[in-house]
């Protein structure tokens, strides 16, 4: 289990998306930068859309973890 978890941790986490896009747009410097700037905009709102999402489902289902499971899993 533990190994599924450090698995879906690595495909999920910033540093790796980072490595990447510079190694698929190596030799193609402003589409690295685009690409760049792309992920550094959508990772900056995920926590401005996310933090409030998980308030809300703390607050409406008494835990958030149990509901984001369930829709992930359907």
């Amino acid at each position: 289990m533990f190994v599924a978890v450090g698995v879906a941790s690595a495909m999920v986490l910033y540093e790796p998306a980072l490595a990447v896009i510079v190694a698929w747009f190596a030799g193609r410097e402003r589409q690295r930068a685009n690409a760049l700037l792309a992920l550094t905009i959508v990772a900056g709102f995920a926590f401005t859309i996310f933090l409030p999402l998980t308030g809300l489902l703390t607050a409406a289902h008494g835990g958030a973890v149990a509901v984001i499971a369930v829709l992930l899993v359907t």
